[in-house]
């Protein structure tokens, strides 16, 4: 129901019309009575927002439940440390691939904020379309499900409401658990030896709030196999295995990371 809302009111406002895409036809609410008396509601709740991505980004991410931003960390990214990230670490790698290359990976994607941010960074700085850098350049894993879906409705309105929309986009975008997902099933990513950039913001959460699933996978990480670890921990040794041999890593990370000792001198050796 909220998708429907939000992809409702962004076509509406945007006064985007005849979309051909599949996805998002299938979100847009139009003849339902009921639910065409809550998009009125919905309206007006936005007047004097300008209900762009970046506002659609903030929506998506203010309605995960508190238990769940509590248990996987989620929370948004503002939009100036996704393009800090992103363009930092696409200068550092650049000089190696043509920017049109570039594998991107986002381990934790939420609801895909930093794929926003690099689509708009590379169409900016290349001729790929949208079509081609969501079917080659982006590779995106969240926990959630409902994460996923979010993030091909972002990306899928970004596309359209900058003048590209097409029945079906391709994304290459999974639903599991970071602790134990395989990316050298993922074949592109194979091939590449490894993501040439990774960048997220991994989930803070603490060793006391962590599910048991997760906590039990913990173990599989060297960084993280003994003590009581943090969730965040072990996305630094996960990103750095799960980059090629000139990749780069860019993440946002807290003060205890920087100052511990275990941790700096654990990530030195991988």
């Amino acid at each position: 129901d909220i998708n429907r809302l939000v992809v409702s009111s962004f076509v509406e406002l945007k006064g985007l019309r005849n979309i051909k895409n599949k996805l998002i036809q299938s979100y847009l609410i139009s003849e339902d009575k009921e639910e065409l008396k809550q998009l009125d509601s919905f309206l007006n709740l936005l007047k004097g927002i300008d209900l762009d991505i970046e506002e659609l980004i903030k929506l998506f991410e203010f309605v995960i439940s508190p238990a769940d931003k509590e248990v996987n960390g989620a929370v948004y990214t503002p939009q100036y440390i996704r393009e800090y990230i992103v363009k930092e670490t696409i200068n550092k790698f650049k000089k190696q691939k043509n920017e049109a290359d570039i594998v991107f990976g986002d381990i934790a994607c939420g609801c895909g904020g930093f794929f926003v941010t690099i689509t708009n960074i590379v169409r900016r700085n290349t001729n790929k379309s949208f079509f081609e850098i969501y079917s080659k350049s982006i590779y995106g894993l969240d926990i959630q499900g409902y994460s996923i879906e979010r993030t091909k409705i972002l990306l899928s309105l970004l596309a359209i409401s900058q003048g590209e929309d097409c029945e079906t986009f391709e994304f290459n975008l999974f639903q599991g658990n970071a602790l134990d997902f395989d990316w050298n099933k993922v074949r592109n990513v194979s091939q590449n030896n490894g993501f040439d950039i990774i960048v997220g913001n991994p989930p803070y959460v603490g060793s006391t709030k962590i599910d048991s699933e997760s906590r039990h996978l913990l173990k599989n990480w060297s960084v993280s196999s003994s003590g009581k670890a943090d969730l965040y921990i072990p996305f630094f040794q996960i990103g750095l295995e799960n980059l090629n041999n000139i990749g780069v890593l860019g993440y946002i990370t807290v003060n205890t990371f920087i100052k511990s000792l275990f941790l700096r001198g654990n990530l030195r050796s991988l």
